[in-house]
């Protein structure tokens, strides 16, 4: 994925596990270049705060999200998901998944981790080479540790990374062609997110960092 201002070109670290090359990026979702973005959002009965990359976003689009949302198009419940095709021009992925958070006030490890195999999996449905997720959690206002956030999220992509890699072994599955996954982070937060992207590639044991 490629950044979209020169503020954002800057080179950032990598890792790669499995052939997949891992990267935390101060891009917002409006401006990631891929053919797919992932955007969370919590259950719209318990949190409709919409600033940041999601406000953004969705002011890109014109009010579409938020339409969408109060209309309970989609609701943000655990694990839903929603596919929407911007119209041209308006902001720069080509595809946009919404994947639901929850409930704001059960948010747990648990549950972001399993949001990182979902998100796997609906990339590899999607038979994309690449995508960006965008957790939007602390533009939810919701306070949950960056570096806890990229480990547990990245945790549970290399855990659908490993599923995929063996259903391939055993014939079951076509090989991966998932080449790059981007995690999008304020630059607030950059250094922590890299930080848990460290960790879970490390804890993960098999692993190459990539410098910029």
């Amino acid at each position: 994925m490629t950044a979209s201002s020169d503020s954002e070109k800057a080179p950032q670290a990598a890792q790669t596990f499995l052939g997949v090359k891992f990267q935390v990026i101060p891009v917002s979702p409006a401006n990631s270049i891929t053919p797919l973005q992932i955007v969370c959002f919590f259950e719209w009965t318990r949190n409709t705060v919409m600033t940041g990359g999601s406000g953004e976003l969705n002011d890109r689009l014109d009010g579409v999200l938020r339409s969408v949302r109060e209309e309970h198009g989609f609701r943000g419940e655990e694990f839903e998901s929603l596919l929407i095709v911007p119209r041209p021009h308006k902001v720069n992925p080509e595809r946009i998944l919404l994947f639901g958070l929850g409930d704001p006030e059960t948010l747990s490890a648990e549950r972001l981790t399993r949001i990182g195999r979902m998100a796997v999996f609906e990339a590899t449905l999607a038979g994309v080479p690449t995508f960006a997720f965008a957790p939007d959690i602390r533009d939810a206002g919701v306070i949950f540790r960056g570096a806890e956030v990229s480990n547990l999220l990245i945790t549970g992509m290399i855990d659908a990374l490993r599923t995929l890699a063996r259903l391939a072994v055993l014939g079951i599955a076509e090989p991966q062609r998932l080449k790059e996954i981007t995690l999008l982070a304020g630059k607030e937060h950059l250094r922590t997110s890299q930080a848990g992207l460290e960790h879970a590639i490390k804890s993960a044991g098999v692993s190459t960092s990539v410098e910029p």
